[in-house]
């Protein structure tokens, strides 16, 4: 299924035209993510490709960001996807709480980028917790400017500032699957 992000009332992106995503299901334990921005793209910080590995912090530039948790459950996974191919995963027991690494397989992860378009395709496995049941899923994107400026982009944004961790920001159901 394929979505919008909207841009966070509170935030500018004068060179992002469009932010949209689309998602699926793939295993048990697996889904698939396409980010696909337009607009001019140079005017983006977007990191240059680098070895694939676990980085912390990367939702300080742009990043593209997935939060999986199960429908009336707590604890909830953030996974961040950076344009550098570096990624990361935590989990987290409660709203903003008991943040830990999550102990998760390196996503691939692949990226394009033309004057007018840049995508980030990954494959994600996600700890154990969610393994065959329903997920309620929140995603979004952090976009720096060339000029330092960010701004924020969800499926949903709550009121007040930009807050992907916020339960209203878990706002697309997947049901689970069966292998």
């Amino acid at each position: 299924m394929r979505r919008t992000l909207l841009r966070h009332p509170h935030t500018a992106a004068p060179a992002v035209d469009i932010l949209d995503v689309g998602v699926v299901r793939t295993g048990t334990r697996t889904m698939s993510l396409h980010y696909s921005m337009s607009g001019e793209i140079a005017q983006l910080r977007l990191a240059p490709v680098a070895s694939p590995e676990r980085a912390d912090q990367l939702w300080c530039r742009t990043c593209f960001e997935v939060f999986v948790g199960s429908p009336g459950a707590t604890n909830y996974c953030e996974i961040n996807l950076a344009p550098s191919t570096q990624w990361a995963a935590y989990s987290f027991s409660d709203y903003r709480t008991g943040m830990v690494a999550a102990a998760v397989k390196a996503p691939a992860i692949y990226v394009s980028r033309t004057p007018n378009q840049f995508e980030l395709k990954a494959e994600i496995n996600l700890p154990d917790f969610a393994v065959s049941t329903a997920w309620r899923i929140a995603i979004s994107a952090v976009v720096e400017s060339a000029d330092g400026a960010i701004s924020y982009w969800a499926l949903t944004n709550p009121p007040g500032k930009p807050d992907f961790h916020h339960p209203m920001s878990f706002s697309l159901d997947l049901p689970g699957v069966t292998q």
